[in-house]
């Protein structure tokens, strides 16, 4: 295949949007972006790592929020202890 080297700027939280989406796509940034531009609809589906993560926050604060405190290790090992015995 025939390429050419050039220079593109992008705007820095589009860069960075771009990055995230390649590497959870498993793709250099310069293949997305030649995806994209030979097919709109590339990575149009999925969410971005920073979505993912804001989502999961939110539902983990409303599960602390309803469970109130929890000793987290007290509970790991009642659970270790309840498989072993």
């Amino acid at each position: 295949m025939n390429t050419v080297r050039t220079t593109v700027v992008f705007d820095a939280m589009l860069y960075r949007q771009l990055s995230v989406q390649a590497a959870v796509m498993g793709l250099g940034l310069s293949e997305l972006v030649n995806q994209k531009l030979a097919n709109a609809n590339v990575g149009s589906a999925s969410v971005s790592t920073e979505e993912k993560i804001a989502k999961n926050l939110t539902f983990f604060r409303a599960l602390g929020k309803k469970m109130g405190k929890t000793n987290w290790a007290k509970l790991v090992r009642e659970e270790r202890d309840r498989d072993r015995g």
